[in-house]
């Protein structure tokens, strides 16, 4: 799953940057991509970490919801 994020953050230097990657091989992705959902229809702010490249796109492992 794909996710556009307002500013983005490549730190392993992906070649992609305009999304993110969710894996959905991810132990968490179902607890990740709920509270993506959640915190978009609440306009809420989130905080996303970041780790490597699949796809040449950075990948989500750790998301933050605040706000």
């Amino acid at each position: 799953m794909l996710v556009q994020h307002q500013n983005m953050i490549n730190p392993d230097g992906c070649t992609r940057t305009d999304h993110l990657i969710l894996r959905l091989a991810d132990p968490f992705f179902k607890e990740m991509y709920a509270m993506l959902l959640s915190a978009h229809a609440s306009n809420k702010q989130v905080q996303l970490h970041v780790s490597g490249c699949e796809q040449n796109f950075p990948i989500v492992t750790v998301t933050a919801s605040f706000g």
